[in-house]
């Protein structure tokens, strides 16, 4: 995935590769998952340069002023967490469910990560793979305060209690940051249902044998060999470039949004909601 961004006036062209696999609960339509996903990445393809076409100026210049990333993640996430919430309280059989998250926002050379309950983000850079987001869980919470060990925390019955989640409370609290990516970095983030099961050193060792499409597969092909018995998700991206992009993003001649499909088009991606 390639996507020309400017930085202090300076364009950059960024080059990433991506792999993304999921294995879900028993019972799930996982057909009708993989639909989505190939859905997903058809469109994410055609978000691309070629779709530079449909923003005019002014469009633009809307577009960057207003999009303060943190702020606007943790908003999404607010919206998330309000929608699920109200359905819960509106379907009985449904009080109480839940889910967590990891995100993130990759723009210019910079990643922006929100993290609530216990999914996670990693960094593989130059050979030292670090947890980037803290787990909201109760056992987590209690090695930070020195109570329990990491070791006793991976064995003990209550590590599968959050503090933190999206849709049983009517508010949330998200950690949000950002990080410099830098060439050769790779983020991994990815499910319980996958650091159950394997080490980090193990999900390092994966990574850097395999491309990040093969990588994700292997990652929850090992967690379901060493029982699955949770949902896995993994996404591993890799920064394979950060550098000068000869070029510009020039605005549309007049006929180029003339047609009622192209401009219709360009308020699909854009969002009607501010």
């Amino acid at each position: 995935m390639q996507s020309p961004h400017d930085i202090h006036g300076v364009e950059l062209f960024i080059s990433c590769s991506i792999g993304i696999a999921l294995c879900p609960d028993d019972g799930d339509d996982i057909d009708g998952l993989m639909r989505h996903a190939d859905t997903a990445m058809y469109q994410a393809k055609k978000m691309g340069r070629n779709n530079a076409q449909f923003f005019t100026p002014e469009l633009n210049e809307r577009v960057m002023k207003h999009l303060h990333l943190e702020s606007d993640l943790r908003h999404a996430i607010e919206e998330a967490n309000g929608l699920i919430y109200d359905t819960a309280q509106a379907i009985p059989d449904r009080q109480g469910m839940g889910t967590t998250l990891t995100a993130a926002i990759v723009r210019e050379d910079r990643i922006t990560l929100a993290q609530v309950g216990d999914s996670r983000a990693y960094l593989l850079r130059d050979g030292v793979f670090t947890q980037l987001t803290e787990d909201h869980s109760w056992v987590a919470e209690q090695v930070r305060l020195g109570t329990m060990t990491l070791a006793e925390a991976q064995i003990s019955p209550f590590r599968n209690i959050i503090t933190r989640s999206i849709g049983t409370a009517a508010l949330v609290e998200a950690d949000v940051f950002t990080y410099e990516m830098h060439v050769g970095d790779t983020f991994l983030l990815c499910s319980d249902g996958l650091t159950g099961h394997l080490e980090s050193e193990e999900m390092q060792a994966v990574i850097q044998a395999h491309s990040p499409s093969v990588a994700a597969l292997a990652l929850v092909e090992a967690a379901n060999e060493r029982g699955g018995r949770d949902n896995i998700t993994a996404l591993v991206l890799s920064i394979r470039a950060l550098t000068p992009y000869e070029g510009s993003l020039t605005a549309p001649a007049p006929s180029d949004m003339s047609s009622p499909a192209k401009e219709e088009k360009a308020s699909r991606w854009l969002g009607r909601r501010k």
